[in-house]
């Protein structure tokens, strides 16, 4: 999820109005290489990532993924019950939220409080 977040971000500084023209962004990411390979394209195609940047954002998105995991499992929550739903998507609307705060801060915007 943080991946999309980036691609996001990094089409909104690019060329948004072409970008907001595709009726579905996760169909148009997913369906470039597939959903097994959507990470690897945007950060390969379309962050253009060098090596060590390639690896360091890998790393950094296993991590932040490794971090929020381990927090909803000591939630207490039980699975399969909607808490459980609403939990996990809340996880993934951070991880977005969070690769977009990342994706923006490396093509240079800072962050100011509103």
């Amino acid at each position: 999820m943080m991946y999309i977040g980036m691609a996001v971000a990094k089409m909104w500084d690019d060329n948004w109005q072409y970008y907001a023209a595709k009726e579905d962004l996760y169909l148009y990411l997913r369906d470039k290489r597939g959903y097994d390979a959507m990470d690897e394209y945007i950060r390969r195609d379309l962050l253009k990532l060098s090596a060590k940047d390639f690896a360091a954002t890998e790393e950094l998105v296993s991590e932040c993924a490794s971090r929020v995991h381990n927090g909803l499992m000591h939630q207490s929550i039980e699975p399969g019950t909607k808490e459980a739903f609403l939990a996990y998507v809340a996880c993934l609307h951070q991880l977005y939220l969070f690769g977009v705060a990342v994706q923006l801060k490396r093509l240079g915007y800072h962050m100011t409080r509103i």
